[in-house]
């Protein structure tokens, strides 16, 4: 079940990863602009599931980039998101990119 959950989560990375690559520069303007810093907790909380994969996919890849990691452990990013997803619940006004970066931690 773990090496499942590592595999789904390897594959959900790579292929976002692949897709915003692809298609942002294609569908960006300033309607689907986002800031990362902006995004709240309760934003990624009241997202539809899809939307919320992606945001907390895009938060994902964005801390590997920015810590220069290019491998990663699947086991360790599901267990930060898990507790992600517990902190925002308890602090929805929370930044969420500063909450994924501590959960990290």
């Amino acid at each position: 079940m773990k090496r499942a959950i590592q595999t789904s989560i390897g594959a959900l990375v790579m292929t976002g990863l692949a897709c915003l690559a692809l298609i942002s520069p294609a569908v960006a303007d300033e309607h689907d602009t986002k800031n990362l810093s902006t995004v709240t907790c309760k934003d990624v909380l009241l997202a539809s599931g899809d939307e919320r994969d992606g945001i907390v996919l895009v938060l994902h890849a964005y801390l590997l980039g920015e810590a220069k990691q290019l491998t990663y452990d699947a086991d360790v990013l599901a267990e930060a998101t898990d507790r992600f997803f517990e902190t925002c619940i308890a602090k929805p006004e929370s930044q969420a990119l500063k909450t994924l970066r501590d959960e990290l931690k």
